[in-house]
């Protein structure tokens, strides 16, 4: 948590949020990184969730696959190819209806 002193205030995602998902703070704009697989995501939209942004760009790290499960991480990836925007709340939706 100490990485994000200097976050961007204004920003849509929580310090808390992205440290729970793995990520610190790389010290500028709005870049984040994970302290496992060392992926780096920024540029941000209001939409996107770190856990399913974890799992779009960087499926094989293990901390995302520890925290969120291999098949949450494979339901993303195939999400991913059909639609252009996963959000979380798009994956509970397409689970209530299987």
């Amino acid at each position: 948590m100490e990485t994000f002193t200097c976050w961007p205030r204004d920003h849509h995602l929580r310090p808390k949020e992205l440290a729970e998902a793995g990520f610190y703070y790389a010290g500028y704009g709005d870049c984040a990184r994970c302290f496992y697989c060392g992926g780096g995501l920024r540029n941000w939209e209001d939409e996107d969730d770190v856990w399913v942004e974890h799992a779009r760009w960087f499926p094989k790290c293990a901390y995302i696959r520890q925290q969120m499960g291999q098949v949450f991480v494979d339901t993303i990836q195939e999400l991913n190819k059909t639609y252009d925007h996963v959000s979380f709340f798009f994956l509970i939706s397409q689970s209530s209806h299987a």
